[in-house]
């Protein structure tokens, strides 16, 4: 189970690239590319009787591009691209699908019983990738000469 965090840690987590939410999400295909897209999804139960399953947005990080995009906690993802979101592998498969292409994903939502889409744009898979490089940390030293290095 996952733990709550608080408004300013998670503002600190997009700040940091959401490097937490990375590791977390390698294990969970719910949360594939949550560090990317923002959001984090669990399979809806449903009786026999209902419509296909769906999945539900469980959480929405804030200043990521699903809340930029207006995705809301308790939207139902109906489809994303061309796949039906109907388990957390079909999720994972098709978020994969597009990072590997980059390309854009369109989700199909369900609100309040209406349909709406959403896209994210293809340029997500670069900018983040960019931004990630440039936090990793660089040599800003320089050998010292040596003799700097002998005592006198």
């Amino acid at each position: 189970m996952r733990k709550k965090i608080g408004f300013f840690t998670a503002i600190g987590l997009v700040s940091l690239g959401l490097v937490q939410f990375a590791a977390f999400a390698a294990d969970n295909p719910c949360q594939e590319a949550q560090e990317i897209l923002g959001l984090a999804l669990a399979a809806q139960t449903k009786r026999e009787t209902d419509p296909p399953p769906a999945l539900m947005v469980t959480e929405v990080l804030p200043l990521s591009q699903a809340a930029l995009l207006g995705i809301a906690k308790g939207d139902e993802i109906e489809q994303i691209n061309s796949w039906r979101a109907h388990d957390c592998q079909s999720y994972s498969r098709a978020v994969q699908d597009a990072r590997g292409e980059q390309k854009a994903i369109l989700l199909l939502i369900i609100r309040k019983g209406r349909r709406q889409t959403l896209a994210f744009e293809p340029e997500i898979w670069v900018r983040k990738e960019k931004e990630k490089q440039e936090k990793k940390p660089s040599r800003l030293y320089k050998p010292c000469s040596p003799h700097h290095s002998q005592q006198t």
